[in-house]
């Protein structure tokens, strides 16, 4: 383990406040944080001590993620609570005698150090020879004498650059110091170059670096063997980059701080200066992200302690992982071109010039006008003219700098074999491999080139700008097509891939005439013998006419061409309406083979949010040549004239709500599944079976799932692949009528008038959809697994068969909640609904904050919108915009009494996108909560004791969130607790009682508001039961009106505090619970009036049907609501409220 070599040692670097210094220092301390001691080696400034400048530097946004690690509040400043315990300057300077230490500091620090990393260097290319000898040469000689001087040595680490070997031919470099000349004593060279004049130096320099492009790579060059020479038996590793690039991970993606030679040239071409350069494009553009570099020196150091030897790493792209200039540039110019620098002057573009002279003659049309234009401001222009032309001579400066530093380097190709660190990869732990990068064949280049032009965007010149995601990819924005006048015309008939179906007249006639069908219509037919005195074959031709009537409504008709007509359609409209839609291209990949596979079906479950769900998952398999499913879709789809038409043309067939009553339909469907299965085609259905109109993952319908099961186990199908799918919406278009639907409005039929005039909603702004792709799951591999764990048989017990489905659903459906992705909405709306009476723009943006690192910390899926508090902000209130108001600076919920009170529910909605990953917390927190003021802060409660509270209140929950780790055992409690206790929500007194922390009061509050007001719900739900007491009766399609009207009155009153506790899906989840645990029971009265039965009825239990029994359970869960009016409510006075509005219902 590389910590573990680092355990207890006391570090000496230089170079720490450079670029690669920086991601050196915070790899040191966020990974080995055994390490004792980091001395800092600090060249004072004229206006900076080494102390101010390190105070600096741990002000830089590379020790972002160490500040959220040890101080995610930043009530305090950091330098103390942190850096000075493990890091600790001392002003010096290479270049002089011991270090310009005293003798007493520096025999110390001997006696201290264990490790000395030498990573100070001068880099200017163009440095006089003298100075930079001082710099790389005597400067690291100086270091090196140090090292030796340390008793207990363990490791030096030398970093030089890979090209000490320009001088060589090109062709394949060694990991190997280049032997000196013959005859040249190095020590009597450098001395030499010392004692020279600048006159001397000027003229001899050429003569003296011979085959070396500069006095950079001549100087690291000698450096290197003037250590090989003096080494003797200390552990010693060079570690030689190419050109540093911008961070790939370490210390976040992109991240870089300084213009360096490796980002000079791409920051010039971005911001549209630079045109053209002489470059081979075919030759290898060997750029390496720092932290590959950073990993390297960390791991290599560790490597050699204690060990006499020398090795060399080359830490390089080329002979591992190359990628050509050109290639490079092709892959920047399409970056650019979606993602444009805003200070740019021009349009980014740049041609590669392979002939010098070719590249002279088109440099001069951008010289000449310079020169022109500079020479006529001098002779005639006016203060702002001669500011303009100094500023064009200066880039044209910088430009031909940039030209003559690359020259020798990028038209030449080195292959810098990398053998050492490949081996080196080869023999760390899984654990090290994880947090060390050493082999370069795992950089993407289409994401690092992406992450090179964001990191220059961001850090640089400091533009707000979106963080490309790992492996994913906006392909709404790519064009693979060439360029034509019609351009999504083309892209439509490029993509998709055709699929082989039966004609409709020979899949109706296969279905039909199928064995479990045909037995079905002989059963109805032996039925309908005893009393229908029509004869058996006039029997027979009607329940034919029925199946035929039920497969022409029923069946999909795939049409490839009128499937690519609504291809187009939506393409164009997507394009329009979203700003991403990001899918992972390898997930991508893996779906293409499952599909290509002949020994299994494929079936998609995607989440369900809105009705764009059933055409995103086609329109991107489309996009990838991954043939399209056939979707499962309801009835409803069928009174949309024409539209249902081109649905069932691109693959839908249309499933009734139930099939009770109709064993032919039940049949006539199983067998249809069947045949598409047998056909090799692949089914998508939803799970969930509606829309989730909450905004949080709802349970399982198992409909067709138990159609599939039992097909697999009736040796219809080999197996089946289902693969759980997560939809993700900044904002769902047909969102503002969730409210509605949740307060007990009627759903709106659709029909062709309100598709229509849903056409407006084509120039609105919906942001970005994530489709997430979890691991597929084989049916067969799964019930296997049941099988063999559970002792199951699901060929003789058809109640086994429904346990693994049931277990199956389950499965899949917590897999797709593993998988969300939390928008800027959630997070915006989360923060604005604990805020419900305002909240400035800088408090919010503090608080967005807050939430985005609690929800990386959890290692939660975050959109490239939502990494950022400033971007979260601007995003999500823009798409949260009809909801929330603005007046001033202040953002809150856009709410009118009585009259849009509904916008509370959207914004509920977006947040409850998020609930899932904090309610374990949020059930032990408000359960300490409420304890009251003076326990839950000061005295505290016993582990026990709070178990007891979360036991209830998970249990009375448990309908209502879908989640993977729940609180089953005492084990998973203390887990959950554990972590709060870390992360410093809840503390331990002296006695082991638990309180709330005093840092973690927002962090409380926040979990708070997050489950209040579904404990609200459940609260008003069985206080209105008691309405009902004793052996009264409600009427089930009166009792959902009359609990939301009581609950109405309650929120108006002020009893209680969120409205979103009024929402009708959860209180459907309250009514299940309490019906489940024998609070209420259901009942049919067999009565008849006016010829109608009348429908079933509600009533108490019988062991809640006791008041005392009531008042109990009332204040039980009284201890978990929110402390408002509600608390000096006892249930009576609750079960008033509640019978005056029941007078009017029909008991």
């Amino acid at each position: 383990m590389i910590p573990t070599a680092y355990k207890d040692k006391t570090l000496f670097v230089t170079g720490s406040t450079g670029f690669l210094g920086k991601v050196v220092l915070e790899k040191l301390l966020f990974v080995c944080r055994d390490v004792r001691k980091i001395y800092l080696l600090v060249r004072p400034k004229a206006d900076k001590t080494a102390s101010e400048r390190v105070a600096e530097l741990f002000s830089s946004q590379c020790f972002d993620r160490l500040r959220e690690e040890y101080n995610p509040d930043r009530d305090e400043d950091l330098n103390d609570a942190f850096w000075n315990t493990k890091v600790f300057p001392i002003q010096g300077d290479i270049t002089e005698d011991k270090l310009g230490l005293t003798q007493e500091h520096y025999s110390q620090l001997a006696y201290e150090v264990d490790v000395v990393i030498n990573i100070a260097a001068s880099s200017d290319f163009k440095m006089r020879l003298d100075l930079s000898m001082k710099s790389n040469v005597i400067g690291t000689m100086n270091v090196f004498d140090f090292a030796k001087q340390c008793s207990h040595l363990a490791a030096f680490c030398q970093v030089s650059t890979c090209y000490v070997s320009a001088n060589l031919p090109e062709g394949n470099i060694v990991e190997e110091v280049q032997p000196p000349p013959k005859g040249v004593d190095l020590e009597m060279l450098v001395e030499s170059i010392i004692k020279l004049d600048q006159h001397q130096i000027v003229k001899k320099e050429r003569e003296i670096i011979g085959n070396h492009p500069n006095t950079y790579m001549f100087t690291k060059n000698i450096a290197e063997q003037l250590l090989q020479l003096k080494r003797g038996d200390i552990p010693l590793t060079i570690v030689r980059p190419s050109v540093l690039g911008v961070a790939y991970r370490d210390p976040n993606p992109g991240w870089v701080d300084s213009i360096t030679a490796g980002t000079a040239v791409y920051l010039l071409v971005g911001l549209g200066i630079i045109k053209e350069f002489n470059f081979n494009s075919s030759l290898i553009g060997d750029n390496v992200p720092v932290d590959y570099c950073s990993d390297l020196i960390i791991a290599s150091t560790a490597e050699i302690m204690h060990q006499d030897k020398l090795k060399v790493y080359h830490c390089s792209i080329s002979s591992r992982n190359a990628i050509s200039w050109g290639t490079a540039r092709d892959i920047s110019l399409s970056v650019l071109s979606r993602n444009p620098y805003q200070r740019r002057i021009s349009e980014p573009k740049y041609d590669m010039i392979r002939s010098p002279a070719l590249f002279k003659i088109l440099f001069l049309k951008r010289e000449i006008p310079t020169y022109f234009y500079y020479y006529l401001s001098k002779m005639i222009g006016n203060p702002k003219m001669n500011k303009n032309a100094s500023k064009m001579m200066k880039l044209l400066k910088t430009i031909k700098e940039r030209q003559v530093a690359f020259k020798d380097t990028i038209n030449k190709e080195w292959i810098f074999e990398s053998y050492n660190s490949f081996q080196l990869n080869a023999t760390l732990s899984q654990e090290d491999q994880l947090c060390f990068q050493l082999d370069t064949i795992g950089i993407d280049w289409k994401l690092y080139i992406k992450l090179f032009w964001y990191g220059m965007s961001k850090y640089i010149l400091h533009e707000e700008s979106e963080l490309p995601i790992t492996g994913r990819r906006n392909f709404l924005r790519v064009s693979d097509t060439p360029k034509s006048l019609f351009p999504d015309l083309m892209y439509v008939f490029k993509h998709g891939q055709d699929q082989h179906t039966l004609s409709h007249k020979a899949i109706t006639k296969e279905v039909l005439a199928s064995d479990q069908v045909q037995r079905v219509v002989r059963q109805l037919v032996a039925d309908e013998l005893t009393t229908s005195a029509l004869s058996e074959a006039k029997l027979l031709k009607v329940q034919h006419e029925k199946g035929v009537a039920i497969m022409d409504r029923m069946a999909t008709q795939l049409s490839f061409n009128k499937m690519r007509m609504l291809g187009y359609v939506i393409h164009k409209a997507f394009k329009n309406m979203y700003e991403n839609v990001v899918v992972d291209e390898k997930d991508m990949e893996q779906l293409k083979l499952l599909n290509e596979r002949d020994d299994c079906n494929v079936v998609y479950c995607p989440t369900h949010r809105s009705y764009v769900d059933f055409i995103i998952l086609s329109y991107v398999l489309y996009a990838h040549e991954i043939k399209v499913p056939h979707i499962c879709a309801g009835e409803d789809f069928l009174n949309i004239a024409i539209v249902h038409t081109f649905l069932r043309n691109s693959g839908a067939f249309f499933m009734r709500r139930t099939f009770r009553g109709d064993p032919l339909y039940k049949a006539i469907f199983t067998e249809y599944v069947q045949n598409l299965m047998r056909s090799g085609h692949s089914l998508e259905f939803f799970l969930e079976g509606t829309r989730a109109r909450g905004g949080k993952m709802i349970s399982p319908k198992f409909g067709l799932l138990n159609v599939l099961s039992n097909s697999y186990f009736d040796g219809k199908v080999q197996d089946l692949y289902f693969v759980p799918i997560t939809l993700n919406y900044s904002r769902v278009l047909e969102g503002e009528t969730f409210p509605l639907e949740l307060l007990g409005e009627s759903k709106v039929k659709e029909s062709l008038g309100r598709i229509i005039n849903a056409a407006r909603y084509i120039y609105m702004n919906f942001g970005s959809i994530y489709v997430e792709v979890a691991k597929p799951v084989s049916f067969k591999e799964y019930a296997q697994e049941m099988i063999v764990k559970e002792g199951l048989q699901p060929t003789v017990n058809k109640s086994d068969i429904k346990l693994i489905t049931s277990s199956l659903g389950w499965h899949l459906i917590r897999t797709m909640s593993e998988k969300v992705v939390v928008m800027p909405t959630a997070i915006c709306a989360s923060i604005l609904l604990m805020h419900r009476k305002g909240i400035n723009s800088k408090e919010l943006t503090r608080q967005v904050d807050f939430l985005i690192k609690l929800l990386r910390k959890r290692h939660i899926l975050l959109t490239a919108h939502s990494n950022n508090a400033e971007t979260c902000v601007k995003k999500g209130t823009d798409h949260l915009n009809e909801t929330v108001s603005r007046k001033k600076d202040i953002f809150e919920p856009r709410v009118t009494p009585k009259v849009d009170y509904q916008n509370i529910l959207l914004l509920a909605y977006y947040r409850n996108n998020l609930v899932h990953i904090f309610i374990n917390e949020a059930l032990i927190s408000c359960s300490l909560f409420g304890f009251g003021q003076e326990i839950a802060w000061n005295e505290g409660v016993t582990r026990e004791h709070l178990w007891e509270k979360v036991q209830f209140i998970s249990n009375l929950l448990r309908n209502e969130f879908v989640l993977t780790n729940n609180f089953k055992t005492f084990e998973d409690y203390n887990k959950v607790l554990d972590f709060m206790i870390k992360e410093k929500t809840i503390s331990k007194l002296e006695n082991e009682n638990l309180v709330i922390c005093s840092t973690g009061e927002n962090h409380i509050n926040f979990l708070n508001s997050l489950i209040w007001p579904f404990i609200d719900t459940y609260w008003i739900t069985f206080s209105f039961f008691y309405s009902l007491f004793p052996s009264k009766f409600i009427s089930e399609g009166e009792m959902m009106p009359q609990i939301q009207a009581f609950a109405s009155n309650l929120y108006e009153e002020g009893f209680i505090s969120f409205y979103e506790s009024l929402s009708q899906e959860v209180i459907k989840n309250a009514v299940g619970t309490f019906q489940a645990d024998r609070v209420i029971v259901k009942q049919k009265l067999e009565m008849t009036i006016d010829g109608v039965k009348t429908e079933s009825v509600f009533t108490m239990g019988d062991e809640f049907n006791e008041e005392e029994r009531m008042q109990e359970m009332f204040k039980v869960i009284q201890h978990f609501r929110k402390r408002t009016l509600g608390e000096t409510l006892d249930i009576q006075m609750v079960a008033k409220m509640s019978r005056k509005g029941l007078e009017q219902a029909k008991i």
